[in-house]
């Protein structure tokens, strides 16, 4: 007689994604709105929730000029908005950091350090569209301190990723933790002429050169805006000052095109 199929005793136990888990769940969509009906989207990250506030980090370009505008956002996957107040904007560092009303999201967690080579995700919203995924590695690591050796280990500079409008402000996950290594300023493109086009020429992302705003600099902006407490202390564990200074940092960021 056919012996029954017996059900395996111990199924391997699937462990959570971390990019599911952290970047995504912490990735927002941003929309303004002027005073001369103009508009535009961009992408934001929540890093904290505290006090019955939620708090994003974006690139301070995507509310440039600063005029009169309305910022909302948006949670994936969701048609519902909530305005959101301007808490500081940095055009040199071009960080801006906005609060809310408590989002439901999980505020992801900081990783300063990232290696030349390492695989990771941008998350954001391009085009004003539906939150999209795109994976790459690091292709640059910024000089830190003027140091040349920090070549290989440090706060990241370029990514190897396709990004395009929109993606302004979404974020740069290390693809293993699911943490936060920066978020995207802007990328570099090149101009090709298109045969039979009149004159007219198309612009190609250059693969590697996307342009990051490091950990390094969200920490400091946040330490000059005297939020830094925000932040769970285990997220700047690693670092040699213990997180109270803050490092000169060189990123190639001249000629690149941002992406709002």
């Amino acid at each position: 007689m056919p012996q029954p199929v017996r059900p395996p005793q111990h199924l391997p136990r699937i462990q959570p994604n971390p990019l599911s888990r952290s970047a995504l769940s912490s990735s927002v969509q941003l929309f303004t709105e002027r005073e001369d009906g103009r508009r535009r989207t961009g992408s934001g990250v929540v890093f904290a929730l505290a006090g019955e506030r939620s708090y994003i980090v974006t690139t301070a370009h995507l509310l440039e000029p600063q005029v009169p505008q309305k910022v909302f956002v948006a949670l994936p996957g969701q048609t519902e908005r909530t305005e959101a107040q301007v808490l500081t904007i940095n055009a040199e560092k071009d960080i801006a950091l906005l609060e809310t009303t408590p989002l439901r999201v999980k505020p992801v967690h900081f990783q300063e350090d990232a290696r030349l080579g390492e695989n990771i995700w941008v998350v954001s919203f391009p085009w004003g569209r539906r939150v999209t995924v795109v994976n790459g590695f690091v292709s640059q690591i910024a000089q830190e301190n003027d140091n040349p050796a920090s070549i290989t280990r440090g706060p990241i500079s370029l990514i190897d990723a396709t990004v395009s409008y929109g993606t302004s402000g979404g974020g740069v996950f290390n693809g293993k933790t699911g943490n936060l290594l920066g978020i995207v300023r802007g990328y570099r493109t090149a101009k090709l002429s298109v045969p039979g086009g009149n004159g007219q020429s198309l612009s190609v992302p250059i693969a590697g050169e996307t342009t990051v705003i490091p950990i390094s600099d969200i920490r400091c902006q946040l330490e000059e805006a005297q939020l830094a407490h925000l932040t769970p202390i285990d997220d700047w564990a690693s670092l040699d000052d213990g997180g109270l200074g803050c490092p000169k940092v060189t990123a190639s960021t001249s000629g690149a095109t941002k992406t709002n």
